[in-house]
């Protein structure tokens, strides 16, 4: 099992899930601007959704391994941002 983690590559992405995700993501930004045409909230919700496509690509071919010493910050930081929206 080990071994099949090792080999990563592009072809092993699911493509399939992504464009989906892609597709639901434009469908309700379509929405938003179809609701305000005047307002910014569509173009705004657009550079969101290319912020995540190179966050999610990155975390996709990111081995995780070499990220678990950092759990405990990963973790601690979540705790913060939630704390955050508390107040």
């Amino acid at each position: 099992m080990v071994g099949i983690l090792k080999k990563r590559s592009i072809r092993d992405f699911d493509w399939l899930l992504a464009a989906l995700a892609i597709a639901i993501v434009g469908f309700g930004t379509w929405q938003i601007h179809n609701a305000l045409p005047t307002e910014t909230y569509w173009q705004k919700q657009l550079i969101g959704l290319g912020i995540a496509l190179v966050t999610m690509l990155l975390v996709a071919f990111t081995d995780y391994r070499k990220l678990m010493h950092f759990a405990p910050f990963f973790y601690l930081f979540g705790l913060v941002l939630l704390a955050i929206v508390l107040i």
